[in-house]
């Protein structure tokens, strides 16, 4: 009959010490990585300043998806501060998340300066501020940018009025236009 196992891990280790988790703000910045799809995985408000600080410090991600991970108005607020220097970061996709006005509110006011060409708000728990917000940053946007990026603006299953959604919308129409129309002019002038 065969022995038992005194030492039942199989780890040949017999002090293995936990790995540290890494850290994204310091990974990404040096990291080639241009899409980061985490929808699901419950990065929460800690996560996404994490994600943050790794866009202000310099990663080249072009796409940050954090659907469906607990982010609150916290993470929703440290996103909004890393928008502006963030020049690579084209789509912020936080749908499904917990983002009441507070955190909807910060990224409206972060619209302005950002490269954004997509920011997914669908099913937060936003409202008249956060709807406000954001078509002040909208507008905001197209003064601002030389070549307004912003094309999408997703508030399905949030509680922004209807009114205010159908007025970010056809801004971003007019702007999406403006862009053909640039776009068809520079073909004349060749």
């Amino acid at each position: 009959s065969p022995s038992p196992n005194p030492n039942p891990n199989p780890n040949p280790n017999p002090n293995p010490s936990p790995s540290p988790s890494p850290n994204p703000s310091q990974a990404l910045p040096g990291c080639a990585l241009t899409e980061l799809h985490l929808g699901g995985c419950y990065v929460a408000d800690q996560g996404a300043a994490a994600l943050g600080a790794a866009l202000s410090a310099g990663a080249r991600l072009t796409t940050l998806d954090l659907s469906a991970n607990g982010v609150a108005d916290a993470g929703a607020a440290a996103l909004a501060d890393c928008m502006a220097s963030a020049v690579a970061l084209q789509a912020l996709l936080l749908g499904g998340n917990n983002i009441g006005d507070a955190g909807g509110v910060a990224l409206g006011d972060a619209l302005g300066p950002a490269r954004l060409h997509t920011l997914d708000l669908k099913d937060n728990g936003l409202g008249a501020g956060a709807g406000a917000a954001l078509l002040r940053g909208v507008i905001s946007h197209s003064q601002l940018q030389a070549q307004p990026s912003l094309t999408t603006l997703e508030l399905a299953g949030t509680e922004v009025p209807y009114a205010t959604a159908l007025r970010c919308e056809a801004k971003l129409r007019a702007l999406r236009r403006g862009r053909a129309d640039e776009s068809r002019a520079r073909l004349h002038e060749r």
